[in-house]
């Protein structure tokens, strides 16, 4: 589970994920609950504001359909 990740290894792949307007690192992430558990919370407000600022249009639709 994403709860296992140390908090930084977590935020270096969601930035990457919304970097590379990944569509399959962010389907992993909400897969696994990034937006849905409450302890991962930061990390799901971190992977908006990453695909927002690095403009990551299909990024943003995904977690947008999840949230």
């Amino acid at each position: 589970p994403l709860s296992e990740f140390e908090t930084k290894e977590l935020e270096i792949f969601t930035k990457l994920a919304a970097i590379l307007d990944s569509e399959d690192m962010v389907k992993f992430l909400l897969k696994n609950g990034v937006c849905k558990d409450e302890k991962l919370r930061n990390s799901c407000e971190n992977l908006k504001k990453y695909a927002i600022r690095y403009d990551a249009k299909e990024s943003l639709k995904l977690i947008n359909e999840v949230r």
